[in-house]
């Protein structure tokens, strides 16, 4: 029986992860990239953090792509309110497992390595509208991991019943930086993803990063909502210009944690990243003029804002939800159907409940969340329960929206000690 064919475009993490693993369930797959391995790690800009989940983590290593082991360990999350000149309430948990932040230049380099050491086959190629018609054509399943791409933005229509909003509800810059002092931050207990939430202006938070040379850092992204004191870099040209920037908004806005941000620079010349786009639910099937059919995973499916650290994970967890369902096929069509029901099975399982999650995150505090994060400031139990439900956000819910059932998860853990 022959192979059956299968094409991805688009060489980030959710296309890499996809095409290595249907090349592991003895598919004949190739991968369409517009860069090489060398030039992921030598000439590209990262593409954002990257924090990933223990869920998405298991299913890298289901594949044997653990190249960098625990690096940087990340245990949780200490998340500091600031309602106006000094800082407020603070949540500080565990994580139920380590979380990672791998640059996404070396992941998707040495990923594009072992893909093709695997059998795959790697054509370096820009695709336009033309390009893909032909490799439509040509396999028997057309895959679009291309990020948030413009054309294949064009391809697949925006589902306006899933997508909230219109418009980017944040403007985002990230830094990869070293010369970060954690231990000057006060009352820094553990690694932990730092999280700064300015409700008149937005969020800013520090991520233990491991670079593409092989050094811990970090990795710093600030949140802005548009107009506000943090919306100042947009007219920024260079990372080492939004250094300066950032450093000038914390000595400013949050001065006790100065101490240890004062010396940062920049890891390389490339590692920074601006822009704002609007988070957005595409439709899973996307008809060319041909009447040629494609289906998409990750950004392309699912633009995440980073707010949340959900857009990463949920790439993940759709490049795997379709290899299940590939192999699920057999040997039978890959038709409009089944492109919808593969896309709903992920939304079902594991998409609308990050996507609801990190959208809440872009709003003002609903009453829930907030009574939940308070009792999460006096008993560490909650708080730890609270951070470990960012692996499953679909634990979130109901009572994260709803504050009598929220006070009703608070009660749960009445019998624990309530010492900060």
């Amino acid at each position: 029986m022959l192979k059956r064919k299968i094409a991805v475009i688009g060489a980030g993490q959710a296309g890499l992860l996809c095409a290595i693993g249907l090349v592991d369930k003895g598919y004949e797959v190739s991968l369409f990239s517009d860069r090489t391995a060398a030039n992921w790690l030598n000439d590209a800009v990262p593409t954002g953090l990257n924090g990933i989940q223990q869920a998405s983590i298991d299913i890298e290593h289901s594949y044997g792509l653990d190249y960098w082991g625990s690096e940087p360990v990340i245990e949780g999350v200490d998340l500091t309110l600031v309602p106006g000149d000094e800082p407020g309430p603070r949540l500080i948990g565990r994580a139920t497992g380590p979380l990672q932040a791998v640059d996404l230049r070396l992941k998707c380099s040495r990923w594009i390595e072992e893909f093709e050491t695997r059998g795959g086959n790697l054509v370096i190629q820009n695709i336009g509208l033309d390009e893909l018609e032909t490799i439509a054509a040509s396999h028997d399943l057309t895959v679009i991991a291309a990020g948030k791409a413009k054309l294949m933005g064009d391809i697949f229509e925006r589902d306006a019943a899933r997508s909230v909003y219109t418009e980017p509800q944040r403007r985002l810059c990230m830094l990869i930086v070293d010369g970060v002092k954690p231990e000057r931050f006060p009352g820094m207990k553990f690694s932990a993803l730092k999280f700064h939430m300015f409700p008149a202006h937005g969020e800013y938070f520090w991520l233990p990063f491991f670079h593409k040379t092989g050094r811990r850092c970090h990795s710093i992204l600030f949140e802005a909502k548009p107009g506000s004191a943090m919306d100042r870099f947009n007219d920024c040209t260079s990372g080492a210009e939004g250094v300066e920037i950032a450093k000038a908004f914390i000595r400013e806005f949050a001065p006790w944690e100065y101490a240890g941000a004062k010396d940062m620079q920049l890891m390389d010349e490339r590692a920074w990243l601006k822009g704002a786009f609007p988070p957005t639910v595409r439709h899973p099937v996307g008809k060319l003029p041909s009447g040629a059919i494609v289906t998409p995973i990750g950004d392309t499916a699912m633009a995440f804002d980073p707010i949340g650290g959900q857009g990463g994970n949920n790439g993940i967890q759709s490049a795997q939800n379709l290899i299940e369902q590939v192999v699920a096929q057999g040997d039978a069509p890959f038709d409009e159907q089944w492109m919808i029901d593969t896309f709903e099975r992920h939304w079902q399982r594991f998409g609308e409940a990050s996507y609801a999650f990190n959208n809440l995150l872009l709003e003002p505090l609903e009453p829930a969340a907030a009574s939940v994060i308070m009792a999460g400031v006096e008993n560490p139990s909650i708080a730890d329960d609270f951070v470990g439900r960012f692996n499953q956000p679909s634990r979130f819910f109901p009572w994260i929206r709803d504050p009598e059932l929220a006070q009703q998860h608070i009660e749960t853990f009445a019998s624990e000690s309530l010492t900060p």
